[in-house]
């Protein structure tokens, strides 16, 4: 399992477990985690697993997204790994 947590506010220590990949993170109706925060989009980025290549992050193109402050594009995600999108910041965990 993946579990992502919020560290800002206004929903800071907000958690929510990844079971079905993608996983859709972003303000869309249809998003998996839908979040309504400033600078996130309706569809931010999604998270995937590549069973052989391990879990990635995936960004919209036009979205800035960043892991622990680089620019995403398709990134390979590690536990503890910090995720930014516009005011919102998470953390990733395996679980």
């Amino acid at each position: 399992m993946i579990l992502l947590r919020t560290l800002s506010p206004p929903a800071a220590r907000a958690e929510r477990i990844a079971r079905r990949f993608p996983f859709r993170v972003g303000r869309a109706a249809n998003a998996d985690w839908r979040i309504e925060a400033p600078g996130v989009w309706d569809d931010q980025f999604a998270i995937e697993l590549d069973r052989g290549e391990g879990v990635f992050l995936v960004a919209r193109s036009e979205a800035q997204t960043l892991v622990n402050g680089e620019r995403a594009r398709r990134t390979l995600l590690r536990n503890g790994d910090r995720i930014e999108c516009g005011a919102l910041t998470l953390q990733f965990w395996l679980s």
